[in-house]
């Protein structure tokens, strides 16, 4: 069984994805086209930091996290 404090980090960044995506819809309509897509991106960043958290594995790094995530994921089907 995980740590209760490890879980909880888990569901933090889950909840940082679903506010970073709640963002978008009012930067769109106020015409911040990039920063709407910042928000998606940093929304997928915090998803999968969060889903791979559970696999054990974690990086600061984007390029490390996104190539986890291809190769595991993506590549195998699993992502479907």
């Amino acid at each position: 069984m995980e740590h209760p404090a490890f879980l909880d980090y888990v569901n933090y960044r889950r909840d940082k994805s679903l506010e970073a995506l709640e963002e978008v819809p009012k930067l769109l309509k106020s015409g911040m086209l990039s920063t709407a897509m910042n928000r998606v991106y940093y929304a997928g960043f915090y998803i999968v930091s969060s889903l791979l958290l559970l696999e054990n594995f974690s990086s600061s790094k984007h390029r490390q996290l996104i190539g986890y995530f291809n190769k595991n994921y993506v590549k195998t089907g699993m992502a479907n």
